[in-house]
């Protein structure tokens, strides 16, 4: 019953239309029945006819141990379609594409569910012509013979070998195409035609489906190797708050040095880091392509921080290796690989911005005081402020100037007696008053918060060129050390806030 129960999922729409061809034939008259004892088979039961000026014979037997005529003569049907799709050549397994089981199952619409067989075939132009039931003592074995019109069949056959074709060009095509744009000099669009092919070899069931997989990823690769990045920028140095003196090049070549052929059209992602509100830091990536010189040149926007960072350009084929998306998981190896070498195709470019602010002569005025709002009688802002913008560079120095009066003054007041006092030794000055706006003690343990605002300013013009509020914690068994302590950090952390944001 197992044995029957495979040849029923193999062909059980092709089985049911011949046997409805037993039920009534083009002639109208069932097949003749024979097997009396003694009597011999018809020739066609010991040799499959050959095919003649119109027909091609094919011959189909089974045995029933049961001596179940009826069930021999339906493993028989089977059988006999089996010997048709075999002479047509066909193969079909679940993982066929739906257009290949569309075409080689003209009567899909009918059946309730997809089934696993091995060869499909419509029955236009064939008949029954004669069945020969032969029956002994252990079994009954029926014998099926049909007869197919040769022109419908070379039609069914043709029809398929252009779908199994269409499945085999489908990577075969592309694959060639790859070949000759390499030869010609095409780079990426052999590397597109590559990829194409071992797409299509991933989602079939062509023959060696692995190993055409593999080999067009080679040559993918191998083409990505080709591909060189040369720069042709040097380090660049600018100021914050100003263009850059130059731009970003490099050159996308046939090969690895600046004078190999150029190649036109390949995408490369530039990347950069920017200064966002509040002090952070991100990355930003922008689209270019080279030009018909193998260029591509990237001008930086303007910067907005200070110190030293790279400019990095790398090869971009995420259009490129989209198909490879849905590869089976056992390629996975493989596409990793290539992922890996293109996004080695980079080079980065280094660069540093100063702060002009650093040449020009700057004071700093700042107050501390206590949570009553009472001056500390410390200078630890200021001198955490003169530390960093120190450590940068900057021409800094404390002023001596009466940091109490600042209470009670406005900015304008602040710049103008600035000015008055020491306009002819600094240019700018830095100023601000900070606080102690939390004190808690637990368990001998002190913590503390303060905070406030500093700004700095044009003595010259009034102008405000800096201003922001910060805080800083701290904590520690001495309430007078973690203040201190809390007030110098602050004034580090204003510092290089102001050496990365002072025009």
């Amino acid at each position: 019953m197992k044995k029957r129960g495979k040849a029923l999922g193999k062909a059980s729409v092709v089985g049911a239309a011949v046997l409805l061809l037993f039920l009534g034939c083009a002639t109208g008259s069932r097949p003749r029945e024979t097997g009396a004892p003694g009597e011999s088979p018809p020739p066609w039961v010991l040799s499959t006819p050959a095919g003649d000026a119109r027909y091609e014979y094919f011959v189909g037997s089974s045995s029933d141990p049961a001596k179940d005529a009826a069930r021999a003569e339906e493993q028989a049907v089977y059988a006999l379609i089996a010997e048709i799709t075999r002479y047509i050549g066909v193969t079909i397994t679940a993982e066929t594409t739906s257009e290949a089981k569309a075409a080689l199952d003209s009567f899909q619409a009918q059946v309730t569910q997809q089934v696993r067989q091995t060869g499909s075939a419509r029955v236009t132009g064939l008949r029954v012509a004669d069945k020969y039931v032969l029956r002994e003592a252990s079994r009954v074995t029926v014998y099926v013979l049909a007869q197919y019109d040769r022109a419908e069949l070379q039609k069914e056959r043709d029809r398929i070998a252009a779908v199994f074709k269409e499945q085999a060009d489908a990577v075969a095509v592309p694959e060639e195409t790859g070949k000759r744009l390499a030869a010609s000099g095409d780079l990426f669009g052999a590397i597109k035609s590559f990829i194409q092919a071992a797409a299509a070899a991933s989602g079939s069931n062509i023959d060696n489906a692995a190993i055409k997989f593999e080999r067009n990823i080679n040559n993918a690769k191998a083409v990505i190797n080709r591909i060189g990045l040369v720069p042709l920028s040097g380090a660049v140095t600018g100021e914050v708050g100003s263009p850059l003196p130059g731009t970003f090049q490099i050159k996308v070549v046939d090969g690895q040095r600046e004078s190999d052929p150029p190649i036109r059209g390949a995408d490369i992602q530039v990347s950069y880091k920017e200064a966002r509100t509040g002090g952070r830091v991100g990355i930003r990536a922008v689209n270019l392509q080279s030009g018909a010189d193998g260029r591509v040149e990237f001008e930086h926007p303007i910067p907005t921080f200070v110190g030293s960072e790279k400019v990095t350009m790398m090869l971009d084929l995420s259009a490129f290796l989209v198909p490879l998306e849905k590869a089976p998981r056992a390629f996975a190896p493989q596409v990793s690989g290539l992922q890996d070498l293109v996004s080695g195709k980079r080079v980065s470019m280094e660069y540093n911005i100063v702060s002009r602010a650093r040449k020009i002569p700057t004071g700093i005025v700042v107050l501390d005081t206590d949570g009553a709002s009472n001056p500390t009688g410390t200078t630890g802002t200021g001198s955490g402020i003169l530390e960093a913008l120190s450590s940068d560079g900057f021409q800094v120095r404390t002023l001596s100037f009466n940091a109490v009066s600042l209470r009670g003054m406005s900015d304008t007041e602040v710049i103008r007696a600035v000015a008055a006092a020491h306009g002819g030794q600094v240019e700018r000055v830095v100023f601000g008053v900070i606080t102690v706006d939390e004190l808690e003690e637990a368990k001998g343990s002190f913590q503390v918060r303060v905070a406030g605002t500093v700004k700095a300013a044009d003595l010259k013009t009034g102008q405000i060129l800096y201003s922001k509020r910060m805080f800083k914690r701290g904590i520690g068994s001495s309430s007078g050390a973690v203040i201190s302590t809390a007030f110098r950090n602050l004034g580090v952390d204003f510092g290089k806030d102001l050496s990365r944001n002072l025009p």
